[in-house]
């Protein structure tokens, strides 16, 4: 069907392009498209599969991981693809909100692993957790021994699950080849969850939600470091142009730490609440949003009329265009005044060329010439 097939294609080209999960490298093999475009494309497709499975709800959030049909598994990919497309935007002005974003497409993902015990989500939810402060600006710093070895031991399995990774995309790609060979076999290398052998095919879909999840989680830290550096760095960029502006010295920005973020484990325990904002995520228009009303725009508009006219710095921008309106409103009328004249004398004229065609000269004279 059509869900399938866009996933199909999307998919493929991610894992060849963009993704590490089966060591590819952030390259594009299309000619003529630049890696932008390419990711801007892989986004708008996979938010397509996104609203599509959201809406045929091809896999239910009360479902438990042997219930989940292995055609249907890979469909739990697309929320941590996104994420990880999301981080891969990296200019400044729109990273931030491609971070947030990313923020949304992992804690989905994650919240759904931790449903189905998938990727040991729970253990690191419980120790992310007790990292972050309730109040105050300082965020506590985790113990570094503890903290160590929790990163050895990711390291470990995510070692681990690379290794058969590789080996299951290795058979799945030979299983592809030998059926090619067969006149009477079909090509299924890109069909994701019908492959030949559909017990590896599961095993290796499994695999990369457990090896997502890791990397999810290792997002999710990174990004929740990133962002008030970011945060702060494009305040300050803004009050250095607002002071351009005015002329003024630029003041230092709060620091972004003091904004609050809700918890990990408060945001994923609200399911309806992060599907909805998911959702919301999905659905959002790839192009750039207005950031003001047409009434401020007019206003702004306004203002720089009213400055290029010479108005008086804090003068009345109404006044000011009343008295320009109330100016040309003057004009209008006296040239309205010379209009009407001019029909007058033009009718007052033709009046007396009608007069004098009925009346030739001489025609009033009583005497008749006798003789």
């Amino acid at each position: 069907n059509e869900l399938s097939a866009t996933f199909n294609a999307a998919f493929t080209e991610y894992l060849s392009a963009y993704s590490s999960l089966s060591g590819g490298v952030p390259v594009t093999d299309q000619p003529g498209v630049s890696g932008v475009e390419c990711l801007e494309g892989l986004v708008a497709r996979f938010r397509q599969v996104a609203a599509m499975a959201e809406g045929l709800d091809v896999v239910s959030d009360n479902e438990e991981l042997d219930d989940i049909s292995t055609a249907s598994l890979k469909y739990l990919m697309v929320p941590f693809v996104l994420g990880d497309l999301s981080t891969k935007v990296t200019h400044v002005d729109d990273r931030l909100d491609a971070l947030n974003d990313a923020l949304v497409y992992f804690h989905r993902f994650l919240a759904r692993m931790q449903s189905l015990g998938v990727g040991g989500v729970d253990q690191w939810l419980q120790s992310a957790d007790n990292e972050e402060e309730p109040e105050g600006p300082h965020p506590a710093r985790p113990d570094p021994a503890t903290d160590r070895t929790r990163r050895i031991e990711r390291y470990r399995q995510q070692k681990e699950l690379d290794s058969r990774i590789q080996r299951l995309f290795a058979l799945r790609q030979r299983t592809a080849r030998e059926k090619v060979a067969d006149p009477h076999g079909e090509r299924d290398e890109h069909d994701w969850g019908k492959s030949v052998d559909e017990e590896n095919e599961r095993l290796l879909l499994v695999s990369l939600l457990e090896r997502s999840a890791a990397a999810a989680m290792a997002e999710v830290e990174q990004i929740r470091r990133e962002l008030p550096m970011l945060e702060r760095f494009l305040a300050d960029r803004r009050q250095v142009q607002e002071a351009r502006q005015h002329r003024q010295e630029p003041t230092r920005s709060a620091p972004a730490s003091s904004q609050q973020r809700p918890g990990l484990a408060s945001l994923m325990g609200q399911p309806s609440e992060l599907r909805q904002l998911y959702r919301q995520a999905v659905l959002r228009p790839s192009h750039r949003l207005p950031t003001i009303s047409l009434a401020q725009c007019a206003d702004m508009e306004m203002a720089i009329e009213v400055h290029e006219m010479g108005a008086q710095p804090g003068g009345d921008i109404v006044q000011t265009y009343t008295g320009a309106a109330a100016q040309g409103s003057g004009n209008d009328h006296g040239k309205e005044e010379d209009d009407r004249v001019d029909e007058q004398q033009e009718k007052k004229d033709r009046d007396w060329d009608d007069w004098k065609d009925d009346h030739p000269k001489g025609s009033g004279n009583k005497m008749v010439n006798i003789g």
